[in-house]
């Protein structure tokens, strides 16, 4: 990268060519608009957006090569909860840095300058070192410089705020799963419970079947005894109509 002095020769032309970028870009995305062009952005909250020169380390040659200028993102998934960074080149909006941020991931400051943070990753940009795209993911040596150093530090900063994001979105979800397997084992239980209390109370089937026993009260017996003795007794049948067949 180079020293101070080509750092402000370089924001001069970048300054020189801004207002013709930006309204380029603005047609781009007005006519992206009108044709219902998907971003993949749809879904994701922008936590940076700053303008940024991005480089990458050729070993090769040991040093550092211009990859694009844009606008340089953090973006946070409403959905999964993924945050990563993306850059798009002004002119054409072709993506230059796609990967997502992990807590392996560290910024280190670029030596010689406060405009200026360097970091390894994974990218998904699929561009190789000679500037083509192969769709392939290569492990790369980024730095992203800004206009002033307020700017670069903005940029560590909402780095360190998206990593507290992450890991305090990552511990709700795995309380929200606690609690939805704590509630299946509520509701399980109390399932259990109701059926173990409905084979206590149900008699078992051979009393359903049978006919409930009728209790005489003494009253009740008495008075069978007095009506069975007051009633005359049948006749006999006589021993001649028994003989001969006949009553």
């Amino acid at each position: 990268m180079q020293n101070e002095s080509g750092d402000e020769e370089d924001e001069e032309d970048e300054e020189d060519e801004a207002a013709e970028v930006e309204e380029r870009r603005e047609k781009l995305a007005v006519t992206s608009d009108q044709e219902g062009i998907r971003t993949g952005e749809e879904e994701e909250d922008v936590l940076f957006s700053r303008r940024s020169k991005m480089f990458r380390f050729n070993d090769e040659k040991k040093e550092w090569k211009e990859r694009g200028l844009g606008e340089l993102k953090l973006l946070l998934n409403r959905r999964t909860g993924r945050i990563r960074v993306l850059m798009r080149r002004e002119e054409t909006l072709k993506v230059c840095a796609n990967h997502v941020v992990t807590k392996d991931l560290e910024l280190q400051p670029m030596a010689g300058t406060d405009k200026a943070w360097t970091y390894f990753t994974a990218d998904y940009s699929g561009i190789n070192e000679m500037g083509e795209y192969t769709g392939e993911v290569y492990t790369e040596l980024f730095a992203f410089r800004f206009k002033d150093p307020q700017a670069a530090r903005d940029w560590k900063d909402a780095w360190l705020e998206s990593g507290r994001k992450r890991e305090k979105m990552a511990e709700e979800e795995m309380a929200q799963q606690q609690g939805s397997r704590e509630e299946e084992e509520e509701e399980e239980e109390e399932e259990e419970a109701s059926t173990s209390r409905c084979s206590e109370a149900s008699p078992p089937a051979r009393w359903a079947a049978a006919r409930p026993r009728k209790e005489t009260s003494r009253w009740e017996t008495s008075l069978l005894s007095w009506e069975v003795l007051s009633s005359p007794s049948p006749p006999s049948r006589h021993p001649a109509a028994a003989e001969a067949g006949l009553t």
